[in-house]
């Protein structure tokens, strides 16, 4: 039988649990082996996904480089394919596909998507315009990037997810505030807030070849609000009716440059 690594199984939650549920219930319908690799705090409170899978190891899945060098060692076993649901597994899938020689994305190419500053340069290289960003190690930095730079500002994480840390800053005497509630002491983004209505388009690659399959509108609540804001989205006729098809096909042909570009 084919062994597919599941890296990270799934976080406590249920929606998590859910989406475990479903792969590896489409896993066993295919006749493939699955075998799941997380933290034993995590393994213990997600019972059912150990239970339904043919194999758990305790592998710190978010320590850099960790997964790729236990699949690596691994003698007995032979893992043909990598897999996460967890965004902040996906550097750890890319690299341990390719320690051990599995269909996957360049590590190098995941690590920018998931570092939200080498996102927007690259997406900005590749003709996608981006709001000004500056990584910060400390208040200092981040004071004279609001000198520097009209407001209001956003302050976030450098890499994590789910609006984690994320604030809007209308005046210097709110930045402190804003530093006080990132997850972690670790280097940051200060960035210009863009105004307006949010979407996302979701798509995939055919044979190199971006297609998009939807866009998606997002209902927020207002900000600074940022933890909670996504309370629903609309993927039919998410785009305004007097959008013009001209606008339209922008901006497709922006996205899928930028998508293409040697950057990745």
């Amino acid at each position: 039988m084919p062994t597919l690594l599941f890296v990270g199984g799934a976080r406590p939650l249920s929606f998590s649990l859910d989406m475990a549920a479903e792969a590896l219930a489409q896993a066993a319908a295919r006749g493939i082996r699955v075998h799941v690799a997380n933290t034993a705090e995590v393994l213990a409170a997600t019972a059912d996904v150990v239970s339904a899978a043919a194999a758990t190891s305790t592998v710190d899945v978010l320590k850099p480089g960790a997964s790729a060098a236990w699949a690596k060692a691994q003698d007995g076993e032979r893992f043909d394919a990598v897999y996460a649901l967890q965004e902040l597994a996906q550097v750890a899938v890319a690299e341990t596909a390719e320690a051990i020689g599995a269909p996957g994305n360049p590590p190098e190419a995941v690590h920018r998507v998931r570092t939200k500053d080498a996102c927007r340069e690259a997406l900005a290289a590749a003709g996608f315009p981006q709001p000004v960003v500056r990584l910060c190690a400390d208040v200092a930095e981040a004071e004279a990037f609001l000198r520097e730079h009209a407001g209001p500002w956003i302050v976030k994480p450098r890499d994590a997810m789910g609006s984690t840390g994320v604030s809007l800053v209308t005046d210097a005497a709110r930045l402190p505030a804003a530093l006080a509630l990132l997850p972690d002491a670790k280097p940051f983004l200060v960035e210009q807030f863009v105004e307006g209505p949010e979407f996302s388009v979701e798509g995939v690659f055919l044979g190199g070849v971006p297609k998009i399959l939807a866009v998606t509108a997002k209902e927020k609540v207002p900000p600074p609000n940022f933890e909670i804001q996504e309370q629903g989205f609309f993927v039919a006729d998410a785009l305004p009716d007097n959008t013009a098809a001209a606008t339209r096909r922008r901006i497709g042909e922006v996205l899928s440059g930028a998508l293409r570009s040697e950057m990745w």
